[in-house]
Parts: C-alpha cells; sequence; structure tokens
C-alpha cells in the first residue's frame, strides 16, 4: 500500500479510467457521512484531489437536490456535467449550479414538479432528462441514452444507499478519515430511511420511493486498489453491477 499522490491521483494509478456508475465517498470510522453538516470536514487535501479525479474521468456527476444544497455545489467543469437528482425539481433558481451558462445542470426527474417551478428553474438555465421516477435503474438508463455513460456518483446517503440496493455501482472509492463523528447521517444510509419512505428533498438526500424489496443485498466487492494519506485511507473497490 502506497501514499496516495495529492497531486495525480491519475498519474499515480488510482484513479483508472471509468466507465458506468462510479460511486465516490468519504465516511469516518463510526460510518457517518458528514461534520457539522457537511462532508468537507472528514477529507484532506488527498481526498480533494481524488474527487476532482474522479469527476475528470466522468461525462456526468450524479447528485442528490439535498446534497446540492447542503454542499453548496457550484456547476461542474466543463467537459463533466452534473446531474441533480429530484422528483420535483427540488432546486433554487438562485443555486450557484447555475453559474455556468455554457455548462448547465441537468435536472432528473419531474414526476412530482410543479408547472411555475419547471419555468423559473428553465429561465435559470436548467436542462431537462424527465423520468416518471428516480428510481436507479430509470436513472442510470436515462443518462446513457443521453450519452453520459460514465457516471459519477457522489451521495447523498440516501441516494447511496438506493444505487447501492439497486445494484447499479459498478465500482466505489472510498475514503476513511481517521475521525469519529458520533451522530448524523449514516454514510450509506440506514435500515430506518431504507423501510421507510426514500424521497429525494428528505434530509437524507434519497431519491423517490421505489418498491426495493428485489434489494439484492448483500452486496460483494473486491478492493483493487488502497493508500494512504495524513491516516485517511483510501480504497477502491469494483463490484458485479447487474445494470
Amino acid at each position: 500500500m502506497g501514499q496516495l499522490d495529492a497531486g495525480d491521483p491519475i498519474a499515480a494509478g488510482f484513479v483508472e479510467p471509468l466507465d458506468g456508475v462510479t460511486l465516490i465517498a468519504v465516511t469516518s470510522i463510526d460510518g457517518r457521512a458528514a461534520v457539522d453538516g457537511v462532508s468537507g470536514g472528514l477529507g484532506n487535501p488527498a481526498d480533494a484531489a481524488l474527487l476532482q479525479a474522479v469527476r475528470r474521468a466522468s461525462d456526468v456527476v450524479l447528485v442528490g437536490a439535498g446534497t446540492v444544497h447542503a454542499e453548496n455545489y457550484g456547476p461542474a467543469a466543463a467537459p463533466t456535467r452534473l446531474a441533480v437528482l429530484s422528483g420535483s425539481f427540488s432546486v433554487d433558481a438562485d443555486s450557484a449550479i447555475f453559474d455556468d451558462p455554457d455548462n448547465p445542470p441537468i435536472l432528473v426527474g419531474g414526476g412530482r414538479a410543479e408547472p411555475d417551478r419547471r419555468e423559473a428553474l428553465a429561465a435559470a438555465g436548467a436542462e431537462f432528462l424527465d423520468v416518471p421516477d428516480t428510481a436507479p435503474h430509470r436513472v442510470v438508463d436515462a443518462l446513457r441514452r443521453r450519452g453520459l455513460t460514465r457516471i459519477a456518483l457522489e451521495g447523498g446517503p440516501g441516494v447511496y444507499r438506493d444505487f447501492l440496493r439497486a445494484n447499479v455501482v459498478d465500482r466505489a472509492y472510498v475514503t476513511l478519515a481517521p475521525m469519529v463523528v458520533g451522530d448524523g447521517p449514516a454514510t450509506f444510509g440506514s435500515r430506518e430511511e431504507a423501510d421507510g419512505n426514500s424521497h429525494s428533498d428528505g434530509d437524507t438526500n434519497a431519491t423517490d420511493t421505489f418498491d426495493a424489496t428485489g434489494s439484492a443485498l448483500p452486496l460483494g466487492f473486491r478492493a483493487e486498489a488502497a493508500a494512504f494519506d495524513d491516516s485517511h485511507l483510501f480504497v477502491r473497490y469494483s463490484g458485479d453491477a447487474a445494470g
């Protein structure tokens, strides 16, 4: 196990050419997703470099609307696109994700969106990818039909949970932060959330409710590479996604 090159994780061989759905997450030792509501408190410069490397290697970054708001997302760096998952298009028209008119966000969902909300977001520059609901297979298929086949999945916890349960994740980059947080959302969602109603506009940043009774859990992943930096541990896993 070597040290992760914070300057260039791709050159170090840790980030390989990507395809399919790539989950990327940072988690505390006790499995929490954030410190004071944001994930940045868990990471370090090498983790930030890894995130940017995965983004550059992807066609699209897919993230829930709740996470966009909580983490104050801005626009993606072209040519990578930003796709925001929300059944009701629950995004503020003055959000920083609209700051680059040459690379506008794609809003994925819309099954519960009010017409006036769609109109306001269109005026802000949004593009729309309408799906009846935000079930993971349906979202992935819709992005692929648009030519966005290399998908970086950035959460939040409910989105991770739903996409893992649906077995559409091909690989995962997981950073283990050397800290215990104590409370807050579970990084990959909780059983209580999974047994209840998932919703992309809620506090857990999940996708819309869908029937997960056919969940593929438990899923097996293989550790393909590991590295460290400043007591942070970085692991690349591969899975056998059915999608």
